[in-house]
């Protein structure tokens, strides 16, 4: 029988789900957020776009993913956005999958 596991990751802006069945990733999908910073401490994220998914027939290379990811952000960001942070999703989907 098929064990599907749903994985999350998150950085301050984005979010990724993994869905992966028998331990190999089977689709995706990011959320791109915008924040507020509460003088309590706290951050609030608002969701502001989140694209169809991804899925693994659809990815020739790890760059596809990159790609995917890009597009997503700067639907909503037009360039305004750290690489950094996108850099650390990436670098954290790669460990998980």
């Amino acid at each position: 029988m098929e064990a599907i596991i749903r994985e999350h990751i998150n950085t301050k802006h984005l979010s990724m789900s993994i869905a992966k069945i028998d331990d190999k990733w089977d689709w995706m999908k990011v959320a791109v957020y915008s924040i507020e910073n509460s003088p309590y401490g706290w951050t609030k994220r608002n969701l502001i776009y989140s694209p169809f998914g991804l899925e693994v027939k659809q990815v020739k290379s790890f760059h596809d993913i990159k790609r995917y990811i890009q597009k997503a952000v700067y639907k909503v960001y037009n360039g305004g956005f750290p690489q950094e942070e996108i850099g650390e999703l990436l670098n954290e989907i790669k460990e998980k999958i």
